[in-house]
């Protein structure tokens, strides 16, 4: 199963390259974080002023001649709107976007008739081809064993689980500036080891 899965993802991947677009490409051009289009959204709206957003897709859902994805970045979620007037390659990227793929939009903050905070995509290029799927971002993952072996999902589909991770990184940085302005230095030191070594040390 998973194993086919991964053939038609490397099909779209594929698709991709012959249309001329580097599934991997080494940089991006974004101009605002999701939480700074939210936050801003009433004047960027207003102006139709131009966003460039990059984010993972978290959800997807087509509708004839419109797409709908949930991009969500390092701070927030938004709706990505394409359609067939203003989205060149339409699709192609209606086709060959998966679940946890990397996108980059460029486009317009706007609301749809239901009253959500929406980009109405211009432009979108693929950042990273994702070819293994995710979890059920509904249902996560269940299992506690597998959440503390596979971290990485956990952060993906937990939000509560990142922003702890978050909070403990700006609680460490904010202790170590606050012990290095008073002069203290940080010295890394063997702990439960009688030699320090590497992999064939032998414990305390």
């Amino acid at each position: 199963m998973l194993e086919d899965i991964i053939k038609e993802r490397l099909k779209k991947r594929d698709n991709l390259v012959k249309a001329g677009l580097n599934p991997y490409p080494a940089r991006a051009s974004r101009t605002h974080l999701v939480k700074e289009v939210l936050s801003r959204f009433f004047w960027l709206s207003l102006f139709k002023k131009s966003v460039s957003v990059a984010g993972r897709v978290m959800g997807q859902r087509n509708q004839g001649g419109v797409f709908f994805l949930d991009l969500q970045d390092e701070t927030g979620k938004i709706q990505i709107v394409g359609n067939e007037q203003n989205l060149k390659d339409f699709k192609l990227f209606r086709e060959n976007l998966d679940l946890g793929d990397f996108i980059e939009v460029e486009g317009t903050a706007f609301k749809t008739k239901k009253g959500q905070s929406s980009i109405l995509a211009k432009k979108l290029a693929p950042l990273v081809k994702s070819l293994r799927p995710l979890p059920s971002v509904w249902h996560g993952l269940k299992d506690v064993e597998e959440r503390f072996r596979k971290r990485y999902l956990d952060f993906i589909l937990n939000s509560e689980t990142k922003d702890k991770i978050v909070e403990r990184s700006e609680l460490v940085a904010g202790l170590r500036s606050t012990l290095a302005q008073a002069g203290f230095l940080e010295v890394e030191t063997p702990m439960l080891q009688s030699v320090p070594g590497g992999a064939r040390a032998k414990p305390f």
